[in-house]
């Protein structure tokens, strides 16, 4: 979408479908895919019910699928101990939605190096 327009609307599945075939291209090639779950969003101005089920459900493929090559779960690597549906306060840049550099910093001890060989 360009910027300022209305966000596509997409189903978990339709999203499912994408991550299958950018992990088909990568196998085709003989690159590992390495995928990442989508990190919490609660109180950005993207948030909603129905965004919230589908992040869970493409969540929950990207975890137990075993369709990637390995995982990375930023979901649970930066959520809040209070609600995990929201990013951390000492990751969030602001808006609920970006992080900030200790966010960054989370994403990357969260990366298993075994999973990049």
């Amino acid at each position: 979408s360009p910027i300022g327009a209305p966000p596509t609307d997409v189903s978990a599945d339709e999203i499912i479908a994408g991550h299958r075939e950018l992990i088909r291209q990568a196998h085709a090639k003989g690159v590992r895919a390495i995928g990442a779950t989508l990190p919490p969003m609660k109180g950005s101005r993207y948030h909603s019910a129905r965004g919230e089920a589908k992040r869970d459900a493409v969540n929950a493929w990207i975890r137990g699928s075993g369709a990637y090559d390995g995982v990375v779960d930023l979901d649970r690597a930066l959520a809040s101990p209070s609600d995990e549906d929201q990013l951390d306060p000492a990751y969030d840049s602001g808006d609920h939605l970006h992080l900030n550099d200790a966010g960054y910093r989370a994403v990357a001890q969260a990366v298993d190096p075994a999973d990049l060989s």
